[in-house]
């Protein structure tokens, strides 16, 4: 008896530790083409699609509008020149998932999920320079507002997109 409550200690220990990590996928980016991406470019970002589950939609209604607003502010963070017309490369995004909490084994766990998927299109050609795609989930113990952490993701996003397509 002992030994199994010292077992569920340990387990609730390690969970404990766990719940306070980050789980991140890394960055997926296509290869871009030679000599397409550079800072002459001005960029215009398309409204976004909301691919979130059902359950999590009626909770983030403004889920797509929130990820390209720190898309957006992510981009010129990096220095990238932003119009609001058609731009020489346009993106356009897909927000996969979007929420706070979930219910596991019957309690809810307070991590937040953010998945973004970008593509980037030139105006002119229709080709496509790239594609890229992340999601990052924290977990806390507290709740984490999904908004915030969304611009932390957008920045992270953004940061590696722009560190791997510009001319070196």
């Amino acid at each position: 008896m002992k030994k199994l409550k010292h077992l569920f200690t340990l387990v609730a220990i390690a969970g404990a530790l766990t719940g306070c990590a980050t789980q991140d996928s890394e960055v997926a980016l296509s290869k871009p083409p030679k000599n397409t991406v550079d800072d002459r470019n001005t960029y215009s970002i398309a409204v976004f699609q909301d691919a979130n589950r059902e359950l999590y939609k009626k909770d983030y209604p403004d889920a797509a509008v929130v990820v390209r607003s720190a898309i957006e502010s992510a981009f010129v963070k990096y220095g990238k020149h932003l119009v609001k017309d058609k731009g020489d490369i346009e993106i356009t995004g897909i927000v996969t998932t979007y929420h706070r909490g979930e219910f596991w084994a019957g309690y809810e766990r307070g991590y937040t999920t953010v998945g973004i998927s970008l593509k980037a299109t030139d105006s002119k050609s229709g080709r496509v320079l790239w594609t890229a795609s992340v999601m990052k989930r924290t977990q806390l113990i507290y709740d984490y507002d999904p908004a915030k952490f969304s611009q932390e993701v957008a920045d992270a996003f953004v940061k590696a997109i722009v560190a791997k397509t510009e001319k070196p």
